[in-house]
């Protein structure tokens, strides 16, 4: 994991070359997945270290990168998708993101 001063990043490998991410805010314990390429390894990383994802930030909407989006949604009914302009997931209520959000 990358610890930062506010924050620690934990890599979530989800396929043999590819990483979702988790972010835990050290202070609010609020927690974010981004590119859930697949929902097993992610619920089961959130479990381990005591999180509810509350976001989910996709960086573009490839398979690979949003694979897990339908199924952490089911788990965690109170689960935001954060994505870019036209990168919306369907089906799922999202929030797009802009240049400097």
């Amino acid at each position: 994991p990358t610890r930062l001063s506010t924050c620690t990043i934990w890599p979530v490998p989800v396929a043999s070359d590819n990483y979702s991410y988790l972010i835990v805010d050290h202070a609010t314990g609020i927690c974010a997945v981004v590119d859930p390429g697949a929902h097993v390894p992610v619920i089961l990383a959130c479990f381990q270290l005591g999180v509810v994802p509350r976001y989910i930030i996709l960086t573009h909407a490839h398979h690979d990168h949003c694979g897990g989006v339908d199924e952490l949604c089911r788990q965690y009914p109170i689960i935001e998708v954060w994505c870019g302009p036209g990168e919306k997931v369907f089906g799922h209520k999202t929030q797009e993101l802009n240049d400097q959000d």
